[in-house]
């Protein structure tokens, strides 16, 4: 056996770190190595002149780790006293390694306090290294180096071809029909080969795949993984698998019999006359095999053997020797070696999921009802249905998962489900009933289609997974006029478009998700992803639509007391029919009514471009995204706690949206606003806490508009007219609950005195937050919010006088930023820190458990800072003043993708402030996410 460059380094290295000398020695901890014995040595020089040709310099030895499939972690304070070597797995380092870092096929996380002496290398991975980590010698992350490495002339070496496929981290499939001129090496993923490759194919930390069609000329060189070669691949080479044992010929038996595939046992042997190969299963019969000389002095000979572990060895001009090509070699109980050999039978395929699916019929005056169906080929007979005493008919069929279309046979006559509204094309100018076959275990994801048109007569739905059937899928239509379907599909992307009374269409209600149809249309894009392993129900194809119609408004807070009203909205984007929303009500605190009305129309369809409008009096927060409404009104109503401050704002505003992509929004929108201070007016709670109080609302703005000899009040409000452009990328899978996805938010706001504002100035805000699914177990998501207000002129011209306002240290609160508590640094007080700038990252991650349960670590970072007013800003200066505070914590959470979230758990702040103590723990309960 001669493999070529990678199939030479891999074998080499792997088979020196784990040679079956140690077997025994592995047995107290298999994954901690040994000292190696002379034959080791002697290959570790030949490996180590490999390794070098690609930056690394590895020498296994007894203060090395190495872990094969499985991560590591070297905790705070460890020290490795030399190498870590990671394949197939991660790689966390929080203490010290005194030599190199190495992970094939995963990750490398190097945390603040990482040191790392020697190179640290991801192969196929990512590497993440925060602030503080230490590598002293070389970081090497880009695979373009090694490959380029690799594959560089070498004297009395191999060199790949230009034609090689070289993937790390990721699978390769060379497909039914195609040629690969040179090598398939795949380093931490899987191969599948359905085509022919001229030469080795080579797996390291993955499984390898030979499809029925596969011709491989060279070798297949599993490390760390299985070969699987079905009935019908052929392989010239060697078929080897290399493990902690070492590394063994392979034949894979297909059920039992060796028909239409080729193996062959081959040996360079140029020089030799007479080559035979011999085994125990022939009893070393001296004879042996004859085996056939070609052109380039490789001697063949093919073997056909059931399944079981055998030795074999060659008789070279009449000279016996094992393998020379195979490192390892067993004792033959004769008191010689040879090489072993082992032959797999196929892994057995899993059962193929049944699904039971009872059809019934309630017609007791029938006399003959039956069913058919596309599974049956639309059979004339079908399957004869019983009749039970009450008169129902039914029957049990069990089906593999899918979409199913069927019929009733009742008494002479063939008709779709008379009980079911949904309706397909039989393709013969009739009708049948659509119905799904699938299960929650299965692969199968029940994807609900839905649409709110009381007013339409015929809806459907057709899409890619139909091969755009132009009858399509007729929906059924509830009592409230909403029409639905449900379909099972496997994960994957698809495209779909409804029929509304005579015409195709996108889907009205996600305008964001539409797409070319590549005829002048559109179509509406979704995915279905894998379900997670920890989910009971599993995914929704969009974000939940907003309910149309109307609805009752209820809430409590510490100013308006309880507010009760009605809401109402239009949100469908159907061209050109325009978008609306109306709140009104009352509080009974205040005693006064509120409204709010917002109008949106399209210009240019779908969406895309639209302009609009909106005139509002009521109670307003700009703290909305530091705890959701159910959660303040639970809060607020049982506990006497409230989250958020409030102000009195009124005005009109008007505004511009341009959609030119999927999930981007750009919007530019004019407002003029008058800001009034409120007071904090409900005392009670319904439960409890009934002997404290409300903490006071905010009432700088009252403040600045007073004047400083007499002390009354000489304006009660605050004008603003500004200028606000605003671009959000929202790809989050769920709003409330996101597994994946990003939100990309940023706002800029100028207000100017020559516009009628009592202020001059300008408001950056950006949010940026990313969710990434480690696993399907593991989740980790981080968020960075940032903020700057720059007043150059600040003093108001309150009516009624001439002198200035006094310069407050806090004022005009709703354009200020604050950090500290519920939803930003839960491990510090509320708004603790407040100011006109204002940094923030806060980290999860999560470790879901089944049942919706979940282990959550968090830890978050900022701090707001800087006082107004100031007549002028030093931009250079404007963030010394800022001290970032630190806090962590550990949570329970119970989730349910897309429905709700709760959390109890502790945080406590670790940057000492004022007191000596440090700060307190924390106890957190929350019934939506943080962020």
């Amino acid at each position: 056996m001669k493999p070529k460059l990678w199939a030479v380094f891999f074998v080499l290295f792997l088979s020196i770190a784990f040679p079956a000398t140690w077997a025994t020695r592995l047995k107290a901890d298999p994954l901690a190595l040994g000292t190696l014995d002379t034959q080791a040595k002697e290959n570790e020089e030949k490996a180590r002149e490999l390794v070098t040709d690609l930056g690394m310099d590895i020498a296994i030895d007894d203060s090395d780790i190495v872990r094969i499939g499985t991560g590591y972690t070297v905790a705070e304070g460890e020290s490795v006293g030399g190498d870590v070597v990671i394949i197939g797995g991660g790689l966390t380092v929080n203490g010290t390694i005194k030599g190199d870092a190495v992970v094939i096929g995963g990750s490398m996380y190097l945390s603040s306090s990482a040191v790392v002496k020697g190179d640290a290398v991801v192969i196929g991975g990512i590497l993440q290294q925060e602030p503080g980590a230490v590598v002293e010698g070389e970081i090497v992350e880009n695979p373009e180096k090694l490959v380029e490495r690799a594959t560089s002339p070498r004297e009395s070496k191999v060199r790949s071809t230009s034609e090689d496929i070289v993937k790390f981290g990721k699978d390769i499939h060379v497909k039914e029909g195609e040629v690969v001129d040179g090598d398939v090496v795949a380093i931490g993923g899987d191969i599948r080969i359905d085509g022919k490759v001229t030469g080795d194919v080579v797996a390291t930390a993955g499984d390898i795949e030979l499809g029925p069609t596969a011709e491989v000329l060279g070798d297949v060189v599993a490390t760390f993984g299985e070969i699987e070669a079905e009935a019908g691949a052929q392989t010239e080479g060697d078929v080897v698998e290399i493990d902690m044992g070492g590394a063994s010929q392979v034949i894979h038996e297909e059920e039992g019999t060796q028909e239409g595939m080729t193996y062959v046992i081959s040996l360079y042997a140029p020089d030799a006359k007479d080559v035979r190969l011999t085994g125990n299963w022939l009893d070393w019969d001296p004879k042996g095999i004859k085996m056939e000389k070609n052109p380039k002095g490789v001697w063949k000979t093919t073997v056909s053997l059931p399944p079981g572990s055998y030795q074999y060895r060659f008789i070279a001009d009449g000279v016996e020797m094992p393998d020379p090509d195979v490192k390892e070699q067993v004792p033959d109980g004769r008191g010689g070696y040879a090489t072993p050999l082992l032959v797999k039978p196929k892994r057995p395929q899993a059962e193929t999921e049944v699904v039971k699916i009872i059809f019934s019929l309630d017609r007791p005056e029938a006399e003959d009802v039956r069913v058919t169906g596309s599974w049956l080929n639309w059979d004339p007979e079908g399957i004869k249905m019983e009749k039970s005493e009450s008169g129902t008919w039914s029957t049990t069929v069990k089906l593999k998962p899918g979409n199913y279309t069927y019929k009733f046979y009742i008494d002479g006559k063939w008709v779709a489900d008379p009980d079911v509204e949904a309706r397909v094309s039989d393709g013969k100018g009739g009708w049948a009933t659509p119905f799904a076959a699938y299960s929650r275990k299965g692969e199968y994801t029940p994807i609900r289609f839905s649409l709110d048109r009381p007013e339409a007569e015929d809806v459907r739905v057709s899409g890619n997974w139909l091969n755009w059937d132009g009858e399509g899928i007729r929906m059924a239509r509830d009592k409230d006029g909403v029409w639905s379907i449900t379909v099972p599909l496997k994960p994957g992307t698809y495209y779909y478009k409804f029929y509304i009374d005579g015409k195709w269409v996108a889907d009205p209600d996600e305008p964001e998700r539409a797409v070319s149809d590549g005829k002048g249309g559109y179509m509406t894009k979704f995915v279905v992803h894998p379900r997670r392993k920890a989910e009971k129900f599993a995914f929704k194809a969009s974000v939940e639509k907003e309910r149309q119609g109307v609805s009752g408004l209820l809430d409590y807070n510490r100013v308006d007391g309880l507010l009760l009203g009605l809401k109402a909205s239009n949100t469908k984007n159907v061209f050109p029919m325009p978008r609306f929303k109306l709140e009104g009500g009352y509080t009974y605190k205040r005693k006064r009514w509120f409204y709010s009305f917002e109008v949106e129309q399209p210009l240019l369809p779908p969406f895309r471009l639209s302009a609009g409008g909106s005139i509002y009096d009521k109670t307003e927060s700009e703290d909305q995204e530091l705890i959701s409404d159910i959660e303040n009104l639970l809060v607020a109503s049982f506990l006497k706690q409230d989250y958020r401050d409030y102000f009195d704002l009124r005005g009109v505003a008007g505004f511009v949206a341009l959609r030119p992509w999927k999930n981007h929004i750009i919007k530019l929108a004019y407002s003029e606003n008058e800001y009034r201070p409120l007071e904090t007016r409900a005392h009670t709670s319904l439960f409890f806490r009934k002997d404290r109080d409300f903490r006071p609302n905010p009432r700088n703005s009252v403040q600045i508009c007073t004047d400083p000899l007499t002390g009354k009040r000489i304006c009660d409000k605050i004008d603003v007219h500004s200028l606000v452009l605003s671009y959000e990328l929202d790809t989050r899978d769920d709003q409330d609950t996101p597994m994946n996805g990003m939100l990309l938010r940023f706002s800029t706001e100028w207000a100017r005195e020559g516009w009628g504002s009592d202020y001059s100035y300008e408001r950056y805000s950006g949010d940026i937050r990313h969710y990434v699914p480690v696993s399907p177990q593991q989740l980790v998501s981080f968020r960075i919010k940032a903020g700057l207000l720059d007043i150059s002129n600040y003093c108001p011209a309150c009516s009624g006088t001439l002198r200035p306002c006094p310069p407050e240290l806090q004022y005009f609160f709703p354009k200020q930023f604050a950090v500290g508590g519920i939803g930003t640094l839960p491990g510090y007080g509320y708004k603790q820190f407040q100011g006109t700038h204002m940094m923030l990252v806060n980290f999860e991650y999560v470790y879901s458990f089944n049942d919706g349960m979940a282990i959550v670590f968090f830890s978050d970072a900022g701090d707001a800072s800087g006082a107004v007013p100031r007549s002028r800003w030093d931009r250079d200066k404007i963030w010394d003043t800022m001290k970032f505070k630190v806090d962590t914590g550990l949570a329970l959470r119970h989730e349910e993708s897309g429905d709700y979230s709760f959390t109890i758990g502790i945080a406590k702040g670790i940057t000492k402030l004022y007191d000596k103590d440090g700060r307190p723990v924390i106890v957190i309960v929350r019934a939506s996410r943080p962020f």
